[in-house]
């Protein structure tokens, strides 16, 4: 979870908050998706209060993801319990596709 953007030189240019809730691989998902809905739900308080610290003006979970090269289109389903926590929360949602 980040809530900064890199500036040309690739640091954040604004305060940033970084929060691992999985240590799954790339090739694993949906294990990253229902570790996220855990630390979620069990630190919700906790996320809402960072998020409305002063100064932070976006947040969002970026998920990383292993890039299929043996499909055409490569779409990755986030479910409802996820996308109701991340809205409840005010957090977007990032998949970041690598290759590996």
């Amino acid at each position: 979870m980040s809530d900064g953007t890199k500036s040309s030189g690739g640091k954040v240019s604004r305060p940033c908050l970084s929060i691992d809730v999985s240590r799954r691989d790339f090739a694993d998902f949906d294990g990253q998706i229902q570790d996220a809905i855990g630390v979620l739900s069990q630190h919700s308080i906790d996320v809402e209060a960072l998020i409305s610290t002063p100064g932070v003006e976006e947040a969002w979970l970026e998920f990383g993801v292993t890039l299929r090269n043996d499909v055409a289109v490569q779409s990755d389903y986030l479910p409802p319990a996820l996308c109701a926590l991340l809205g409840r929360l005010t957090l977007g949602v990032v998949v970041s596709h690598y290759q590996v």
